[in-house]
């Protein structure tokens, strides 16, 4: 949640958004599966992040084992990693063109 250059911005955590979410859906699973479509449809406008690379909302809780490519989200601690596994196939040179 963000404001205008130079006022009073408010960030939200994942883990206290989904507290706020949770008052209305009555279930904390409830509220991350709406957060993660939320994310997902590009209604986050902006958000922060800090160390590695930023991981675009709209790919959160992504999961392609035929490529080993994992993006879990950890609501308790406020953090969507990219995780990187040992992919199910493999595309030969020829199988691309």
């Amino acid at each position: 949640m963000a404001g205008i250059e130079g006022d009073l911005t408010i960030w939200v955590l994942l883990h206290d958004a989904v507290l706020l979410v949770e008052r209305y859906t009555k279930s904390n699973l409830e509220a991350q599966w709406l957060i993660l479509e939320y994310a997902n449809k590009r209604h986050f406008t902006e958000c922060r992040f800090s160390g590695g690379q930023f991981i675009d909302p709209q790919f959160w809780n992504a999961h392609h084992p035929r490529f080993g490519l994992y993006i879990p989200v950890d609501f308790r601690n406020s953090t969507v990693t990219r995780l990187r596994a040992e992919p199910t196939e493999y595309l030969l040179p020829e199988m691309l063109v």
